[in-house]
């Protein structure tokens, strides 16, 4: 399910299209942002007969960025809220699944403290992972998912207005990996290993 990507996209070009104002020496910025995390195709199988397809869904986000030099930061993030997928066993709906990724990466800032920072980063992210509901064929199945961890990069840019704001656009690409149980026994990895496409506002200190 990837109903959201298009809403994503024109937030992304919006940013990008932007009129680019000045910056000043920043060491430190928060920001709030709106996120899509889109797993990939084939999430695994499970029981060994079961093909898992996991759905996106697109959340509220805060973060925070703390420069060591014009160049190099160190950026957190997690999500306000936790975004809830659907789970579809060889086609059929079969659970809704909720999670919260945070993520610690290292930024490379091309830009400096230009107006217009085009950076790369990579670092760790960890996922709380709970499911939610279970209905279809696991309706009344005990369900168990492993919490995920996992390298996480991101590439993106942040266009400053007014010296001090800011409009971040990034994607992220994010290792999630969830082991699986049913009434306690192991059947499978759930492989989501999301793209996360994201726009969001900041202020810098």
């Amino acid at each position: 399910m990837h109903k959201n990507r298009p809403l994503i996209a024109l937030a992304v070009a919006a940013a990008l299209a932007a009129p680019v104002g000045t910056a000043h020496a920043a060491d430190f910025a928060v920001r709030v942002g709106f996120e899509n995390v889109s797993p990939k195709s084939n999430n695994g199988t499970l029981a060994n007969t079961l093909r898992a397809d996991v759905g996106s869904d697109s959340q509220f986000t805060l973060g925070a960025t703390a420069w060591f030099t014009p160049n190099l930061a160190a950026d957190f993030q997690t999500s306000i809220g936790r975004f809830e997928h659907e789970v579809r066993l060889n086609g059929t709906p079969a659970a809704t699944v909720e999670h919260r990724p945070t993520t610690l990466q290292m930024h490379y800032y091309f830009g400096g403290n230009s107006g217009f920072r085009p950076y790369v980063g990579a670092g760790w992210g960890w996922t709380n992972v709970k499911p939610k509901r279970v209905f279809g064929p696991l309706a009344g199945a005990d369900l168990g998912l492993s919490n995920a961890n996992g390298f996480t990069a991101e590439a993106g840019v942040d266009i400053v207005y007014a010296d001090a704001w800011f409009v971040r656009a990034s994607a992220e690409y994010l290792r999630f990996e969830s082991d699986a149980r049913l009434a306690g026994a192991p059947i499978g990895t759930v492989k989501v290993n999301p793209w996360i496409l994201g726009v969001s506002l900041g202020y810098q200190f």
